[in-house]
C-alpha cells in the first residue's frame, strides 16, 4: 500500500507544494513511491506550482533517491 499526497501553501507570491508519501514495508523497493510521485506531479492542475519541497527523515536514502528524480534539491 502506498499513500502519496501534496500540501499546497502560498508563500509570498508563489505556490509551494510539499510532497509526502508512506509505503508499507512489504511494498518497499518496488518503485511504487517513484511511480506514485510521477503520476501526482504530472497532473495539469499543478502547473501553477512554483516550487516543490519535501522533508526526509535522516538516513532515509531511499526517499532521497526518489525525490532526486524530480524537481527536488537537497538543502
Amino acid at each position: 500500500m502506498v499513500l502519496t499526497g501534496l500540501m499546497i501553501v502560498q508563500e509570498s507570491c508563489e505556490l509551494v507544494a510539499e510532497a509526502g508519501y508512506m509505503i508499507a514495508c512489504e511494498f518497499s523497493g518496488k518503485s511504487l513511491a517513484t511511480d506514485s510521485l510521477a503520476v501526482l506531479l504530472a497532473l495539469p492542475e499543478l502547473s501553477a506550482i512554483s516550487r516543490y519541497q519535501a522533508v526526509v527523515t535522516d538516513g532515509n536514502k531511499a526517499s532521497v533517491s526518489v525525490l532526486e528524480k524530480y524537481p527536488y534539491r537537497r538543502y
